[in-house]
């Protein structure tokens, strides 16, 4: 309810999964870049060693965008998770409009970013 009306990148990661901490930074850099314009991430960690591991790795990182916990049945609510990381890119209708099995490069986000934001604006 509180991403409503944004477009959301929900990304399922881990910080033991080494193709997820490649991406991260380009997550933040595109984060920062749009979420004024009504861009936002919600990270799903699925690390089972704890929150503490999590936000040290997060510190570490330099990431601000939202991170939770992976809850029970958050995998399965998109089809099941095949691969690390799994990044599900959602227009502001709530539609998945891109999904990403591995490692989701810059570009390639920022490039749909733009385009969904754009879609959308003229929608409205």
């Amino acid at each position: 309810g509180d991403l409503e009306g944004q477009v959301v990148l929900v990304n399922f990661w881990a910080t033991w999964c080494p193709p997820c901490r490649w991406e991260m930074p380009g997550f933040q850099r595109t984060y920062e870049a749009y979420r004024d314009q009504g861009f936002t991430i919600l990270g799903l960690s699925r690390d089972r060693t704890g929150r503490r591991v999590v936000q040290e790795f997060l510190d570490e990182y330099g990431i601000t965008y939202p991170v939770a916990m992976e809850p029970p049945g958050a995998a399965a609510a998109f089809g099941g998770i095949s691969a690390m990381p799994t990044s599900f890119l959602i227009d502001r209708q709530g539609r998945i409009r891109h999904t990403v099995r591995g490692y989701f490069s810059e570009t390639a986000l920022d490039q749909a970013v733009r385009r969904l934001l754009a879609e959308e604006e003229v929608a409205r």
